[in-house]
C-alpha cells in the first residue's frame, strides 16, 4: 500500500502529538491521584496526637474519609471505617513499610469496587490509617481521559488537513 507523499510528511508530527498529548494525559492523571491524598496525611499526622472520633462511614459507600487507631500488632483500637458493617485491614506489609518509612501512602481494594486512598503513619507503640473512597477521582481521571483523547484527536485532524492543503498548493 502507498502512502501519500503528505501523509509520510505529516506522520512524524502525528507520532509526536500522541506522544504529547499522552504525557499531558498521564501528568493530569498523577496530580489526580496525589492531590487524593492530601486530607489523609494531614488526618493521620494529626491523628497521633489524639483519640480518633467521628461518625462510622461505610467504605463502600461514603467519600468520607475514615480513621482506624492500631496497636503496634495492627489489632484495631479503635475506627471510624467499616466495609458494610465490618472492620477490614490492609495487608501487614503495608504497616511494615510504614514501620520502617514512618509513612505510607497506597492504593487500597479491600473488595472488588471499593479503591481507597489511603496513608498509614506509625507512631509510639502502633499505627494510624486514615483513607476515602477513590471515585470521585476516577471520575475525574476518566474526564480527563475523555477530554484529552477529544483534543488529540481534533489536533492530529486539524494538523492533517493542512498538510493536505499545503501538500496541493506546494507548487
Amino acid at each position: 500500500m502507498k502512502m501519500a507523499p503528505f501523509i509520510k510528511g505529516w506522520l512524524p508530527l502525528g507520532v509526536g502529538l500522541t506522544l504529547t498529548f499522552g504525557t499531558v494525559y498521564l501528568v493530569g492523571q498523577q496530580i489526580y491521584r496525589q492531590l487524593a491524598y492530601d486530607p489523609q496525611v494531614q488526618r493521620a499526622h494529626d491523628a497521633t496526637l489524639g483519640t480518633i472520633d467521628g461518625p462510622v462511614v461505610n467504605m463502600a459507600t461514603s467519600l468520607a474519609a475514615f480513621q482506624m487507631n492500631l496497636d503496634q500488632d495492627r489489632r484495631i483500637l479503635g475506627t471510624t471505617g467499616q466495609l458494610d458493617g465490618v472492620s477490614v485491614l490492609p495487608p501487614a506489609g503495608v504497616f511494615d513499610y510504614a514501620r520502617a518509612h514512618s509513612e505510607n501512602h497506597l492504593t487500597w481494594q479491600p473488595r472488588a469496587g471499593v479503591r481507597l486512598a489511603a496513608v498509614v503513619v506509625k507512631k509510639p507503640g502502633g499505627y494510624v490509617l486514615v483513607a476515602r473512597n477513590l471515585s470521585e477521582t476516577e471520575k475525574r481521571t476518566q474526564m480527563l481521559l475523555g477530554q484529552v483523547v477529544i483534543a488529540w484527536l481534533a489536533t492530529l485532524l486539524a494538523t492533517l488537513v493542512v498538510a493536505r492543503v499545503f501538500d496541493r498548493h506546494k507548487d
